[in-house]
């Protein structure tokens, strides 16, 4: 997709078993043909009820660029979860621990609604470009902020947030 995506229009043409299919689905194929018309390469997914456009990804003419936001995000990702993993059991008393994670459970699963609505909000004013860049970013800035608040150690005593 990078260095030709004019080729994803003839890379996706189906030529085989689509049309034959018709009757099942006509308005899935409609949707296809409607896409395909307006040069977004689409095809029919899995058993037919789903639509698979593919776009170029933001930043597609630096690839260097897109490889480097996406390790960013894999590493601060890893680590922010590796963190949020074992941070109840250092912070919190044995017995609060459960509580801890599952209200932290219940906040993730929240903010992933919301953030599924923002990023469809945000693709269809602007672009993926924002939420490529956020999503790099945020856990890398989530992970240096848990480091600095909860940096406690015996002899230091530094840090915002003490253990109870």
């Amino acid at each position: 997709m990078v260095g030709a995506p004019d080729l994803l229009m003839a890379a996706t043409g189906d030529l085989l078993h689509q049309e034959y299919r018709r009757p099942a689905m006509p308005a899935t194929l409609d949707l296809v043909a409607s896409l395909r018309g307006d040069r977004v390469a689409a095809v029919v997914s899995g058993a037919g009820p789903s639509v698979l456009a593919l776009v170029p990804a933001a930043f597609a003419s630096s690839f260097p660029l897109l490889l480097a936001c996406f390790a960013v995000a894999t590493f601060s990702y890893a680590a922010m979860s590796t963190m949020a993993i074992s941070l109840p059991a250092d912070l919190f008393h044995t017995r609060a621990v459960g509580s801890v994670a599952g209200m932290s459970g219940t906040g993730a699963g929240l903010g992933t609604i919301a953030s599924t609505y923002l990023i469809g909000v945000i693709a269809d004013r602007f672009s993926f470009t924002p939420i490529l860049l956020v999503s790099s970013v945020v856990p890398l800035l989530a992970a240096v902020v848990v480091l600095l608040l909860v940096r406690n150690t015996a002899d230091s005593g530094r840090g915002l947030v003490k253990v109870i």
